[in-house]
């Protein structure tokens, strides 16, 4: 049963019993016995209709009333707690009245001095259920009116007569402050009545204050100003949740605007935005993906959480230099095979020079030239027969050849590697880097988060922090020279990726901007509500059979189908044919070291060819000198 919050003030009873017999003992005094029996009676008979429920009951009793002789006459089987207090003040039924707890709270005495006390606040609800059985001189109405009972829900009034010929009276202040008046004899006999009962909130206004924050809510009305009531909120989670639960009580929702756009913080000591009006009793909750911290959980009270968000770096990449040199076409292995087969074409030349006296006289570049020709313009069988020129010359071609196919290889691989990017992962890495921070000005909770933490992380963090919009920021990172990085929730994070991809028409790519693997922070997202709001236990029922189907998981990937679909077609219709493109120098330095190094060697080879041909022609082309006879 959905238990409400009711005053329960029990006050001086009529004059004459039920049965006719007088409250009055000789000389006028009161009959304290027979008002206590009456007054048990009236209450066991409300709860007999349904119109209170049997809960733990807690008596405050004020000038005039017994709460003993009303205990003992109730014979109520649940714990009872008495308070008394002569004459009664703010403080005393604060500390009963507007306690965190349920149940059945009764006031007994003499309340003709309670107009004096001031109203509740206005964030607060009484807690526990009433009924208001007042003198015969004090009426009903006039009790309904106290600022005490402002925030009491559905408050009964059992109003006796004077004469012991009146009928008794139940009243009933209903959630629009219309009283409803029923004879008790009506209920008794279990006739219909007008009175509401608890489990249904018959219509009441329900005002929750918003601000647009998808995949939370988003209102889809055309023109939206401040304050202004949404006609047309788009089935995300908030709404859908406020919606489900607003049909099974029988409440009148209406979602309104945030007053400033903010969700709520505490500036020059008082409370804005949504949880502001919420603090000041004019909206029943704040919705939209509000977190939970220790400054609002202490100026309003929160239903279970709706979700578990967390909080990440968002930034740009940055390209990192690559540049292919021609040392780093190949691994060292690579270059110490390359090295070890010059080595053996050396050793080989020399072995074969002096394997062969007769070639001894021969140039060695010659050798190796007529044998490589050999190789490649005969047959294998026609090859020499001379076997350390075969080995010279199957080891010089070897390493020629694995060395050009290494050198080709390495060169393709390091043209068409992929460009390597840098984001910072984590807040070390942007407190290393010199990032600048950056919070969305409008998010009360960060503050909180930042500025809590001691250390040298955080303080790095606070030297580089600055509050801005989180759009402008993100437009930011797609310029790598601006270090900058966004603290934001991953899952608006990912609402501000789509927005910038559809405002850009497809061309910022997804990848252009990073989230960090780290998590800076973690907040529970919640619905502020007003402090012992009797609607908050069958709220959080709902959330909780809600989360168990997957429901709201469900709701907010349907608040993104949207999106998501127009980034998808964003990114088809900037899609273009490729066009050629110029590699950058960088990436082509390894090729001109390689055609520069080629073009060297072979202006190297081609000018000692012409020197050794020039010695060979100039000792060709001198005659021998005559030699002289002995006649």
């Amino acid at each position: 049963m959905w238990r409400t919050v009711v005053v329960a003030l029990l006050v001086v009873l009529p004059l004459v019993g039920a049965d006719g017999s007088s409250l009055l003992e000789a000389g006028g005094v009161p009959n304290p016995a027979r008002r206590a029996q009456l007054q048990a009676e009236v209450v066991h008979r409300l709860v007999t209709a349904g119109l209170l429920h049997h809960q733990p009951l807690t008596l405050v009793t004020g000038s005039g009333g017994d709460g003993v002789a009303l205990s003992g006459a109730l014979h109520w089987q649940l714990h009872v707690t008495i308070h008394h207090c002569a004459p009664c003040d703010n403080a005393t039924l604060y500390r009963v009245l507007v306690a965190p707890k349920d149940g059945l709270k009764l006031v007994v005495g003499d309340l003709t001095d309670f107009h004096h006390l001031g109203a509740v606040k206005p964030h607060h609800w009484i807690g526990g259920e009433v009924v208001l059985l007042p003198a015969p001189a004090v009426p009903c109405r006039w009790l309904f009116q106290l600022p005490l009972l402002s925030k009491a829900a559905l408050p009964l009034c059992v109003e006796v007569p004077l004469a012991g010929d009146g009928a008794v009276t139940v009243h009933q202040r209903g959630y629009d402050s219309s009283v409803r008046s029923e004879p008790a004899s009506r209920l008794l006999a279990g006739e219909p009545h007008s009175l509401l009962d608890r489990n249904s909130y018959h219509g009441r206004p329900f005002e929750a204050y918003f601000v647009d924050f998808k995949p939370y809510f988003v209102c889809g009305d055309a023109i939206q100003k401040a304050g202004a009531l949404c006609q047309h909120p788009l089935p995300g989670p908030d709404a859908l949740i406020l919606e489900t639960f607003a049909a099974r009580v029988n409440l009148t929702l209406r979602f309104r605007r945030s007053p400033d756009g903010g969700w709520g913080q505490i500036v020059d000591g008082t409370w804005t935005g949504n949880v502001g009006e919420v603090w000041r009793g004019r909206a029943d909750a704040a919705v939209a993906g509000l977190f939970v911290n220790g400054e609002r959980a202490a100026a309003t009270q929160f239903s279970a959480h709706t979700f578990l968000e967390e909080v990440a770096l968002v930034s740009g990449r940055v390209p990192l230099g690559q540049q292919v040199s021609l040392g780093g076409l190949l691994p060292p292995v690579s270059w110490a095979v390359v090295a070890g087969l010059g080595l053996l074409v050396a050793l080989g030349g020399t072995l074969m020079s002096r394997l062969d006296p007769a070639a001894a006289g021969r140039q060695l570049l010659r050798q190796v030239e007529d044998a490589f020709r050999g190789l490649w313009a005969q047959p294998v069988t026609r090859l020499p027969a001379d076997t350390p020129r075969r080995l010279l010359v199957g080891v010089w071609s070897a390493a020629c050849i694995v060395l050009s196919t290494a050198l080709v290889t390495g060169l393709a691989a390091k043209l068409t590697a992929p460009r390597v990017y840098w984001s910072p992962m984590t807040l070390w890495d942007a407190v290393e880097h010199d990032y600048q921070v950056v919070t969305h000005a409008e998010y009360g909770a960060y503050d909180a988060a930042m500025l809590a933490p001691q250390g040298p992380l955080f303080d790095g963090l606070r030297a580089r922090w600055v509050k801005g919009n989180n759009l402008r920021t993100m437009y930011r990172m797609l310029d790598p020279s601006d270090r900058v990085c966004l603290l934001e929730e991953v899952q608006y994070y990912i609402t501000l990726r789509h927005r910038l991809i559809i405002e850009t028409e497809g061309r910022v790519h997804p990848e252009s901007i990073r989230l960090a693997d780290q998590r800076a922070f973690t907040f529970l997202v919640g619905f502020s509500m007003q402090r012992n709001t009797p609607l908050l236990g069958r709220l959080n029922a709902l959330i909780s059979r809600l989360h168990a189907a997957g429901l709201i998981q469900h709701w907010m990937r349907l608040m993104r189908r949207t999106d998501e679909l127009r980034v998808t077609a964003a990114l088809q219709r900037a899609q273009r044919p490729p066009r050629v493109s110029a590699l950058p120098l960088s990436r082509l330095r390894a090729t001109v070291e390689l055609l520069v190094t080629g073009w060297a060697l072979a202006a190297a080879a081609f000018g000692l060819e012409l020197l050794v041909h020039s010695c060979l022609g100039r000792r060709r082309g001198e005659k021998p000198l005559p030699q002289s006879g002995h006649n």
